[in-house]
């Protein structure tokens, strides 16, 4: 097994420690049976075949896309990486938006102050302080409303706090 290169290491090192890149290292390998430093879009496909359960062809044809960007049928580590990556925001997204929706209880697209008012008040918060000073760091634009986008920033913004 080879180990990450400086430039792999930094390319996904924001995302992702070191040990979790050796972890994808050595899956990348696993896939890789033969050691030449690249996975053959068969070779992912029998993989994802073997390690997912019920994987339609739509989908697994969508993921070999995905992670053959040159369309040469290889996929290098770093393009194995940008996949990961790739598939890990988008489910973040899709959590963060299951969270949203369920603060947008008239579901109208925003989050207003009666939105998260309202939140607050079912987990027995009621300090209305406390309300407005978390409406106006989630109203990045001061328009009264939190979009989509505005709260994606914010619990971003949480996620990198060291806690």
């Amino acid at each position: 097994m080879q180990a990450l290169l400086p430039a792999q290491c930094e390319l996904f090192l924001n995302q992702y420690t070191c040990s979790e890149l050796a972890e994808y290292k050595q899956l990348f390998g696993t896939i890789d049976p033969n050691n030449d430093g690249y996975i053959t879009c068969n070779q992912l496909k029998n993989y994802l075949m073997c390690s997912m359960n019920h994987i339609s062809s739509e989908e697994l044809e969508e993921i070999v896309n995905e992670a053959d960007l040159s369309g040469c049928g290889r996929i290098t580590f770093d393009n194995f990486m940008q996949l990961i990556l790739n598939r890990d925001l988008k489910e973040k997204r899709t959590e963060t938006k299951s969270v949203f929706d369920s603060f947008d209880l008239n579901r109208d697209g925003y989050i207003d102050i009666l939105d998260l008012s309202a939140v607050f008040f079912s987990l027995n918060s009621k300090d209305e302080n406390q309300i407005i000073t978390v409406f106006k760091q989630l109203d990045r634009n001061n328009d009264g409303k939190v979009d989509f986008e505005e709260f994606q920033e914010f619990m971003d913004y949480c996620n990198d706090l060291p806690f």
